[in-house]
C-alpha cells in the first residue's frame, strides 16, 4: 500500500517501489489542480530570493488583511497556518472539546486531530448507496445533541457530500444553543463555482460557535509550500495563535500567499477547464468494461477527484493501485478512509493527455480475471 502514511500524493514511497516508472509518472492519489501553480508565481521566483535572509512576519498581516477583504471578514478572525491541517489541528486544540463528532468516511486528520487533543471520537458511518454517499441531515443534528465539536468537510473528501449554506445555518443556530461548536473544512469548495453561495465564511463574525478552515494547496498546487488559514471568532483565533509554534509560517510561503490571492482569474480558468475536463474524464471511466465492474460513485459535488468503486470479482484497490503503479500512475486506494473497504479507489482529475493515459492504462487490464 501506497498509503502507509495516510495520505496520498506520497510521491517518496512511489519513488522507492516503483523507481523505473517515476520519469514518467503521474499523481492521481492527490487532488491537486495540473493547471498550477500560476504563472505569475513561477515568475516571482528571483523577487523571492531576499525573503530567504529576513525573518517572516509572525503573524502575516499583510496576507490577512488580503483575506479579510476577500472574506468579509476581520483580520483579527483570521490566522494564517502551515497548511489546512495544521488549522484543523489548532482549532480542536483550542476549543478543548471533551467529544469530537465526525461522519465517516471523511478526511482523516478529524480523527486524528481529536485524538491527538485527548477527546473522545464519536464517529456516524454513512453507507454507499445508488445516491453516493450523501449525509443525512438527521445524522448531523444528532450528534451535535451527543458532543462539543463536529467536523464536517464542505465539500466532503472523499464523497463528494455537499452542504448547502441554509443546512449549516441551520446546524449552527442547533449546536450554539447546546454549547457546540462546528468546524467546517472548505479545503475543496474554491473548485465550485457557486463557492460564494456555499461557503460560510462570511457568517463567522456573526456565529462564534462556527470556525472555517481553507487550504490554498489543492487549486493552486502548491502542497509544498503548506499554507492555509482558519477563520474563528476573535477569542478563538486568538488561542488558535498562542497553540501555533512560532515562525509556522515561512516568508516564501507567505509572499506566495499574497499573490495567490490575488489572482482570481486563475480560479475562474480552473473552474472552467475542470467542467470540461471532468465531464471527459467521467464519460470515459463510465465507458471502462462495457460499463460493468468499475462504477463511479454518484457524489453531490463536482470537485477535482471522483470515487471508483470495483465490482469484478478478486480486484480490489491495492490490486488496481498496484497494476497502475507499474505503468507508471499513482491512484489512490480508499481503505484507510473508514467504511470504505477494499473496493475504492479515488482519482484526481488531472490533464486531457494524463487522464487519456490513464484510461488506455485501465483498457489493457483483464477485469475478468481474478488473481
Amino acid at each position: 500500500m501506497l498509503e502507509w502514511l495516510g495520505h496520498g500524493g506520497d510521491w517518496v514511497t512511489f519513488a522507492e517501489r516503483y523507481p523505473e516508472q517515476v520519469a514518467n509518472g503521474i499523481d492521481f492519489s492527490a487532488n491537486i489542480n495540473p493547471l498550477g501553480p500560476p504563472a505569475a508565481v513561477r515568475h516571482l521566483w528571483k523577487e523571492l530570493i531576499p525573503f530567504l535572509s529576513r525573518y517572516p512576519d509572525p503573524r502575516q498581516r499583510r496576507l490577512r488583511e488580503q483575506l479579510a477583504e476577500k472574506h468579509g471578514v476581520s483580520p483579527q478572525m483570521l490566522l494564517v497556518t502551515n497548511g489546512g491541517a495544521e488549522a484543523i489541528d489548532l482549532l480542536v486544540r483550542a476549543i478543548r472539546p471533551a467529544r469530537v463528532g465526525v461522519i465517516e468516511p471523511c478526511f482523516s486528520e478529524y480523527r486524528q486531530a481529536a485524538a491527538r487533543a485527548g477527546a473522545e471520537v464519536v464517529r456516524r458511518m454513512v453507507p454507499d448507496s445508488a445516491e453516493g454517499f450523501a449525509i443525512p441531515y438527521s445524522l448531523a443534528e444528532q450528534l451535535i445533541r451527543e458532543v462539543d465539536l463536529l467536523i464536517l468537510g464542505n465539500p466532503n473528501n472523499p464523497t463528494g457530500a455537499l452542504w448547502e449554506r441554509s443546512q449549516l445555518l441551520a446546524l449552527a443556530e442547533q449546536a450554539g444553543r447546546r454549547n457546540c461548536h462546528l468546524l467546517l473544512d472548505e479545503a475543496f469548495l474554491d473548485f465550485l463555482p457557486q463557492e460564494e453561495h456555499l461557503s460560510m465564511m462570511a457568517a463567522v463574525p456573526r456565529l462564534p460557535n462556527v470556525a472555517v478552515v481553507r487550504s490554498m494547496t489543492k487549486m493552486y498546487a502548491v502542497p509544498g509550500l503548506r499554507l492555509g488559514y482558519l477563520a474563528a471568532n476573535r477569542r478563538l483565533a486568538e488561542r488558535c495563535r498562542q497553540l501555533q509554534p512560532p515562525w509556522s509560517v515561512n516568508g516564501i510561503a507567505e509572499q506566495i500567499g499574497r499573490l495567490l490571492v490575488q489572482d482570481e482569474d486563475f480560479v475562474r480558468r480552473t473552474r472552467q477547464w475542470l467542467a470540461q475536463e471532468r465531464r471527459w474524464l467521467t464519460a470515459a471511466l463510465e465507458n471502462l468494461a462495457n460499463g460493468e465492474g468499475v462504477r463511479l460513485v454518484p457524489m453531490e459535488a463536482a470537485v477535482n477527484y471522483l470515487l471508483l468503486r470495483l465490482e469484478f470479482p478478486g480486484w480490489t484497490d491495492l490490486r488496481l493501485q498496484s497494476r497502475l503503479a507499474e505503468e507508471g500512475i499513482f491512484i489512490r486506494a480508499c481503505r484507510t478512509f473508514a467504511g470504505m473497504g477494499e473496493r475504492y479507489v479515488r482519482i484526481a482529475v488531472r490533464s486531457r493527455e494524463e487522464n487519456r493515459r490513464l484510461i488506455q492504462a485501465m483498457e489493457r487490464m483483464d477485469w475478468e480475471e481474478t488473481q
